[in-house]
């Protein structure tokens, strides 16, 4: 688990998706929690752009079809990095390698 604080405008994502890029190396999925679903669109746009379709979200105001989209293709390995509020918490990881 990974925290970093700093002002807007820092890098901080930047910082996430290099340990995320880690985290997936090993063969494990990324959880990114954001405070609320109004913040999962920019944070599923930028890391896109850095890790392309292996990125998902999971939230509340989806429709089921999307959630179960999202939740067979993170079950299957499909989607690495999945992002989303607390409801997140509840995706099907994988977790392959942990000790």
């Amino acid at each position: 688990m990974s925290l970093l604080h700093g002002i807007t405008g820092s890098g901080k994502t930047l910082v996430y998706c290099h340990v995320a890029q880690k985290v997936i190396e090993r063969g494990q999925s990324v959880l990114v929690m954001t405070p609320e679903i109004a913040l999962t669109g920019a944070t599923l746009a930028y890391f896109r752009g850095f890790f392309g379709d292996l990125v998902t979200v999971i939230h509340s105001a989806m429709t089921e079809r999307e959630r179960l989209e999202s939740w067979r293709g993170i079950r299957q390995g499909k989607y690495r990095v999945v992002i989303g509020p607390r409801s997140a918490l509840f995706a099907p990881l994988v977790r392959r390698g942990w000790s």
